[in-house]
């Protein structure tokens, strides 16, 4: 890339589909995740030949150490989608629009489906009834390297199970279909002794 440039004077646009794979199918090396890691940094970072790289992903950029290997990007995600914030998801006007072409009940789909938060300038009416602060800053970006119950919880909100509230920094439960998905998940026998414990904490 660096030949054609230098003979050409035309710079690359980089795309990357699903630059995360590397974090999810293969959470366990730490080594080949470094690997990738420099290989994109020293592929990329302050490089003329490089106009632009557009990466997407579910997991943010990864950081291993005390920097992050690629700090040259903008990140948008869906705890800070910034400027991109009116432009993520279905609006209430497209929502119900597409309900009354397909003769379904606009409060049904909202109950199951809505309910994700995007920070905007506008209000957004907050659906989600469970909720608990947390710290997203410790999260490592990856599937593995959890150190408290904020690092868990913040991959949840980034792999699109849990809301997020920037404003109050406050993760929940944002619809139906996802309160059927935590319920399911925690009818194993493995739970029963937590929610024992609960409920007695609670009669307490």
């Amino acid at each position: 890339m660096e030949d054609v440039y230098s003979e050409k004077g035309k710079a690359f646009v980089v795309i990357i589909d699903e630059w995360d794979a590397v974090f999810r199918e293969r959470k366990n090396d730490k080594e080949g995740q470094t690997l990738y890691l420099d290989f994109l940094r020293d592929w990329m970072k302050d490089k003329q030949y490089i106009a632009l790289a557009y990466m997407t992903g579910i997991l943010p950029v990864k950081k291993y150490g005390k920097h992050s290997a690629l700090n040259m990007f903008d990140e948008y995600s869906v705890m800070t989608p910034l400027q991109l914030a009116p432009y993520t998801g279905f609006t209430e006007d497209e929502v119900k629009e597409l309900c009354e072409k397909y003769s379904v009940y606009y409060e049904d789909i909202s109950n199951w489906y809505d309910g994700y938060v995007v920070n905007t300038d506008i209000p957004v009416e907050m659906r989600g009834k469970y909720r608990a602060v947390i710290n997203t800053a410790t999260y490592q970006n990856d599937m593995t390297s959890f150190q408290c119950r904020d690092d868990v919880l913040t991959m949840l909100i980034h792999l699109g199970y849990l809301g997020y509230d920037a404003d109050t920094k406050e993760v929940f439960i944002p619809n139906n279909e996802m309160l059927d998905e935590f319920k399911n998940s925690t009818r194993l026998e493995e739970w029963t002794g937590t929610f024992t414990s609960f409920k007695k904490l609670q009669e307490l």
